[in-house]
């Protein structure tokens, strides 16, 4: 038992709190373009959950370069396409 500011704190079995971290999902934080097909990087964070103290950390590289922005140009772009379906779905059609 330890005792803080007079007050008894049981011990804690830290083998018994271990938890493994994992990776969060991808996420591309830049492009070389905007449209067309551009290279990007991407992160990923190892907090899906954050390992605990004695917890393994999470294995393989928190960075990565591929294709980003692969739509031709002069079309719309996913995350639009997705905002346009939302707004329709929305809107009262009486």
């Amino acid at each position: 038992m330890l005792w803080s500011i007079g007050k008894p704190m049981p011990l804690l079995d830290l083998r018994k709190e271990i938890t493994h971290g994992r990776w969060s999902s991808w996420i591309t934080t830049t492009c070389t373009k905007t449209c067309g097909g551009g290279i990007g990087e991407s992160v990923r964070y190892c907090n899906n959950p954050t390992p605990s103290l004695l917890g393994r950390g999470c294995r393989g590289k928190s960075h990565r370069k591929g294709p980003c922005n692969v739509r031709p140009c002069g079309q719309i772009s996913a995350k639009t396409e997705d905002l346009i379906r939302k707004i329709i779905r929305e809107v009262d059609m009486n």
